[in-house]
Order: structure tokens, then sequence, then C-alpha cells
């Protein structure tokens, strides 16, 4: 089980915790998932932004069915209620990095920047990893 890499100084724990990142291996240098659980202290919190040096755009989206086919939604802000927990998972939420500078390989990490609206910026490196390889 992969655990997210938070920078020292980035977050107070009490208010929100970024776990099981993980980023699978990308086939070319056009798009890449990132996926992750945020869990909120005893207040509620809102992401509203993310980033990446790797990427020219990151975005959340999530996956739904419509009409028997599966399509990306670009999706503002996530709210994380108080002492809740949200999984960004394949099928479900996750982060679209596009357009990216290289292709990152097995043993390398994706760092991406999550801006939050209480907990303010946390980093998290999400190892790559193969897609079979994935928590469920």
């Amino acid at each position: 089980m992969a655990v997210a890499a938070c920078v020292p100084g980035d977050i107070t724990p009490a208010l929100l915790q970024v776990s099981h990142a993980q980023a699978p291996a990308p086939t070319d240098t056009m798009a890449a998932a990132v996926y992750f659980t945020i869990t909120a202290g005893p207040e509620a919190d809102t992401l509203t932004g993310i980033t990446s040096g790797l990427a020219r755009r990151a975005a959340l989206h999530t996956s739904e069915r419509a009409n028997g086919l599966r399509r990306m939604r670009h999706v503002p802000q996530l709210a994380i209620p108080a002492g809740g927990t949200v999984r960004l998972a394949p099928g479900g939420y996750h982060v679209m990095l596009e357009q990216l500078s290289r292709r990152p390989v097995l043993g390398d990490s994706v760092v991406v920047t999550l801006t939050f609206a209480r907990a303010g910026v946390v980093r998290v490196a999400a190892p790559v990893i193969r897609y079979e390889d994935l928590d469920p």
C-alpha cells in the first residue's frame, strides 16, 4: 500500500490527511492519472486546486457512464466532509495530468500540489506503478 509523501510543514495533520497516493505508468506524454485518499479532520474541507510541474494542465475529473459509454467530466472542486474520507480511484474521481513534460516510468514519483480551502497547500508524491498493481 503506497502512502503519500507530504512535505513537512505543508499540512496540519489534524485538518486533513492525504494517503495511498499512486500513479499508474502512462503509455505516452499525453496524460497521466493520479489517485489517493483524502481524510478530513473534525472540520469539512474542499479541494479547490491542483497543479503539477510534470504537466501543463492538472485537473480533477470524475468518470461516469452515459448511454453505455464511460466518459470523464471536469469537477471544479471536491468537498471532503468533516471526519469523512474521499477516495480518488479508477472509475471515479481522479487527478488528470495533461500534456506531460516527460513520461514518468516505473519507480518515479509524480508530484502534485493540492490546494484546500482550510488545510492550504499539500504536496503529494505518488509512486509510479503498473496499472495492475493499483490498490483496489
